[in-house]
């Protein structure tokens, strides 16, 4: 792959959520598609797969999240819904003896959060075997700890970070020398926290968290 933020890398991975927060999802998919991204299924995705088919569910999830899955709904066409439909909910990549396992919540739930203070030995016996590196998303928050011989690693999240710092987060995992390294990007949420304010004032938090700290 061509090089990123100055870096060769071999996979860009996301851990699930890429729709049902804010107002442009055809764009984030078609990026995504574009750059050969591996992606999984977030609780987001399968709110929008739901919401096909139960309009009460997709009410109700639009008064608690604002209108992403909806905006999603009526800007995807029917590739771009099988292409959310067929994302899996955890991916594995071999690194040599090791392997990196992608998932959303964690490996028991998808909508499982595991935060930078939770127990981790509850997650023990959940880890797949062979693996050294579990990639989570889900909570918004960056993280790298390790347990029993497994790195847990949050990148944190790239369109509504919740750590009190409006930035996009990331992270490089070079899997040959274990090192982790956690990234922040600044960007223009001008539009976006304007966007949220005109549609959403009903649901503050929406522009709220993505005003500069």
């Amino acid at each position: 792959m061509d090089a990123f933020d100055g870096i060769e890398i071999d996979y860009v991975v996301v851990a699930g959520d890429s729709v049902g927060y804010y107002f442009w999802p055809k764009e984030v998919i078609r990026l995504l598609r574009d750059i050969g991204a591996q992606i999984i299924a977030g609780n987001h995705e399968h709110m929008l797969i739901r919401s096909l088919t139960d309009s009460n569910y997709l009410h109700k999830i639009t008064k608690k999240y604002g209108s992403g899955i909806v905006r999603a709904l009526e800007s995807f066409d029917v590739d771009e819904i099988e292409f959310i439909r067929s994302l899996p909910d955890c991916i594995t990549i071999d690194a040599e003896i090791h392997k990196v396992c992608v998932f959303h919540g964690s490996p028991r739930n998808t909508d499982e959060y595991i935060y930078p203070d939770t127990d981790l030995s509850q997650l023990h016996a959940s880890v797949p075997l062979g693996a050294r590196w579990i990639i989570l998303g889900h909570t918004h928050y960056p993280m790298d700890r390790e347990s029993n011989g497994v790195r847990f690693i949050n990148p944190g999240s790239v369109g509504q970070s919740r750590n009190g710092v409006s930035k996009a987060f990331w992270a490089i995992l070079d899997t040959e020398a274990d090192v982790v390294e956690m990234k922040s990007t600044e960007y223009n949420r001008t539009n976006v926290i304007d966007e949220a304010s005109r549609l959403h004032a009903d649901i503050p938090y929406l522009s709220r968290i993505l005003e500069s700290k």
